[in-house]
């Protein structure tokens, strides 16, 4: 095992978010994480070079967007720490974020994933329409602007969360849920079916105001012209979830707040599926990518 204890993945189809995500995760996180940059952009020797700078692993696909659930995959399964973190690149990240996290599986021992808040909160989550700002953008937030937001969400965690930046106990994710379902298009309801997995197996997904980070909400899964979506005959909408799940699927169906599946055999259902497809997409991103490490790492 490593002597850090997180591994942060990102994939990327964009440029113009990546660099500031990894400024700020470098300037406000203790020293104790690697980073894993699963780069499905269009090709750019200068550009990507200042993102190598700023991780430990750049994996370049050059031909195809695999999307957010097989590029998070990827990058799960090289972790070597405890905590796996899963994150868009239209995060930035404020003081304290990881001890907040950390704070929060101390306080509730059967979680399996959590995430941040952020101060940009969509307002479906409270019947309103566009967004809810709980304290304006800054460059540079402060240990102040997240006591006040802290204060604002004094004490809350939610049930039930869409993994846009995720931190999970890496062992018990591999062992008892499984990873995402790669038949997903990006923001389709491939964290729905993994919340659906975790509380089926015992575990939370939970939110937490102990962390805060600032989130642009969706601008990360963005497609981009002349990049090839890798599976686009097995990728749904949710419109097709009867077509791929002929068990039933309930994208709305609400078990301690978290969309799920009605029956729990999918679930088990999937598992085996990702163990018996495993070989057949380790092939596919070894034909399709290159693993580019820091020089000297």
């Amino acid at each position: 095992m490593s002597s850090k204890i997180n591994t942060i993945v990102i994939p990327i189809v964009r440029t113009d978010y990546i660099l500031r995500c990894l400024e700020t995760l470098h300037k406000n996180t203790p020293p104790n994480f690697s980073v894993i940059v699963v780069d499905q952009s269009i090709p750019n020797s200068e550009w990507e070079a200042k993102v190598r700078k700023l991780c430990d692993l750049h994996i370049k696909s050059c031909k195809w967007n695999f999307g957010f659930a097989m590029a998070s995959n990827l990058g799960i399964r090289l972790a070597p720490t405890k905590y796996v973190s899963v994150c868009n690149d239209d995060v930035e990240f404020m003081p304290l974020w990881w001890e907040g996290i950390e704070e929060t599986f101390e306080k509730f021992p059967t979680a399996l994933g959590v995430n941040p808040m952020s101060p940009l909160e969509p307002g479906w989550g409270w019947g309103k329409e566009g967004f809810i700002e709980h304290l304006g953008y800054k460059e540079e937030f402060s240990e102040e602007d997240v006591n006040r937001l802290k204060e604002l969400r004094k004490g809350q965690v939610i049930d039930g969360i869409t993994t846009w930046c995720t931190v999970f106990k890496l062992e018990e994710l591999t062992r008892n849920v499984g990873l995402y379902d790669e038949r997903f298009t990006p923001g389709s309801g491939e964290d729905y079916c993994l919340n659906a997995r975790a509380y089926m197996a015992g575990y939370r997904m939970l939110s937490t105001s102990l962390s805060w980070v600032w989130h642009w909400w969706g601008r990360s899964k963005d497609a981009l012209p002349g990049l090839k979506c890798a599976l686009p005959q097995a990728r749904p909408a949710w419109n097709k979830l009867g077509e791929l799940y002929p068990k039933g699927f309930d994208v709305w169906g609400k078990i301690k707040g978290v969309k799920i599946y009605r029956v729990p055999e999918v679930a088990r259902f999937d598992l085996e599926s990702n163990k018996q497809e495993e070989e057949k997409r380790t092939f596919v991103w070894q034909e399709q990518q290159s693993v580019i490490p820091l020089s000297g790492q």
